[in-house]
């Protein structure tokens, strides 16, 4: 996972043609970092780490929203790898947050 930071420099490699990628696996890729976001946001003690985390699931929802859209983006299979994931989360130690 990837944290922004608004204080550094972003590179950029190059040209990316988002339109030739897999929409659902990005979606899932985003929504596995929601997951994670959220449960640090709940879970975190200091509130400049919270309102850091606060600005990256903000961040987190645009991606979202965006790769919902994308027309190689498969909803049943979206549905599915999200059901997994919450799954995942709930056999582990670490309950899921509520989306």
């Amino acid at each position: 996972m990837y944290f922004y930071s608004d204080t550094s420099v972003r590179e950029h490699s190059g040209p990316i043609d988002v339109w030739r990628m897999n929409g659902t696996k990005q979606f899932l890729k985003h929504y596995e970092n929601f997951l994670t976001l959220s449960f640090m946001a709940k879970e975190t003690p200091d509130r400049l780490e919270r309102h850091s985390l606060e600005k990256e699931l903000e961040i987190c929802r645009r991606k979202l929203s965006f790769w919902s859209k994308h027309p190689n983006y498969s909803v049943e299979a979206a549905t599915l790898g999200v059901q997994r994931l919450k799954a995942a989360w709930s056999k582990s130690a670490i309950p899921a947050p509520r989306t």
